[in-house]
């Protein structure tokens, strides 16, 4: 159906919880709001002005959609894997986008991620890639099984586990194998295990120009899931270590791509440094 409001048009990819807020913060500034979510009890759908029963990873229908609906904006808030989508309907629309289709991979694939972060000097911890379980099996033995195994396209510490000696009981394939099912393109990544204080940084950029809005100290499981259980802002860390982390969130965020928009970025601070863990270019959650 065709948009005869006259209001201009937000399509927002998501309608979970943590999407409301953003919602009806565009409503707010009078925008006409499209949620799509696959999930027909999405609690954003009884918010917004349309609702659509579209995955938010289907880039096809994601478009088809912003079409019909004259979208002016395609957006995701607080979700990872829809922030690629968001910009490259945006693109294929010519609609404003705050990152690009590529640098939204770069944000949103571990790989891709480090392989950015690498070129551009970023701290972090070392790195394996892994396609397959020969590769996963050199890189255990690279790193001494004291490691940590990630999917390379998964969030929210789905997946996420530290590797240890007790693992060498269950072989390298059936272990790829376990954190391939978190994966949809079937990646595996293999990093060096980094120890320290672990904060999350949220950041807000504008026009390529960022603002560290806060450090969050972070409360997590202990080994070997990493699960987060709280945060406290502002964080309570030294001033100094605190200035050393917003300059590297703010080069992690420029090597990444984002011109306009949020970003939270998980940082370690370790008796070398701050390290990166990872970026997302989304709001945090929580």
């Amino acid at each position: 159906m065709t948009n005869v409001d006259q209001r201009r048009t937000v399509v927002m990819l998501g309608g979970s919880r943590l999407q409301v807020p953003a919602i009806e913060a565009a409503q707010r500034l009078g925008f006409r709001v499209v949620c799509a979510d696959y999930d027909p009890d999405a609690v954003g759908f009884k918010v917004a002005d349309v609702s659509s029963l579209t995955s938010t990873l289907d880039v096809e229908a994601v478009e088809a959609l912003a079409r019909e609906e004259q979208a002016d904006f395609v957006i995701t808030s607080t979700s990872d894997a829809p922030v690629r989508v968001a910009a490259l309907v945006s693109e294929r629309l010519g609609i404003p986008t705050g990152i690009s289709s590529v640098d939204a991979v770069c944000a949103t694939q571990k790989d891709a991620m480090r392989r950015r972060l690498a070129d551009h000097g970023v701290p972090m911890p070392e790195f394996e890639v892994c396609n397959n379980a020969d590769e996963f099996g050199h890189a255990l033995e690279r790193f001494g099984y004291d490691c940590i195994a990630k999917p390379a396209d998964s969030a929210a510490s789905r997946g996420v586990k530290l590797i240890t000696p007790e693992d060498r009981a269950t072989s390298a394939t059936e272990l790829f194998g376990l954190f391939r099912s978190f994966s949809r393109k079937g990646t595996v990544m293999v990093e060096q295990r980094v120890t320290g204080r672990e904060v999350s940084v949220e950041g807000m950029t504008v026009d390529g120009k960022t603002t560290i809005l806060t450090i969050t100290d972070k409360l997590t499981t202990e080994p070997p899931f990493f699960v987060e259980l709280g945060h406290s802002e502002p964080s309570r860390l030294p001033i100094e270590a605190q200035e050393a982390i917003r300059e590297v969130a703010k080069k992690t965020i420029d090597a990444i791509g984002i011109v306009t928009g949020p970003s939270h970025t998980e940082i370690m601070l370790t008796d070398e440094g701050p390290k990166v863990i990872e970026m997302a270019a989304r709001l945090g959650g929580d």
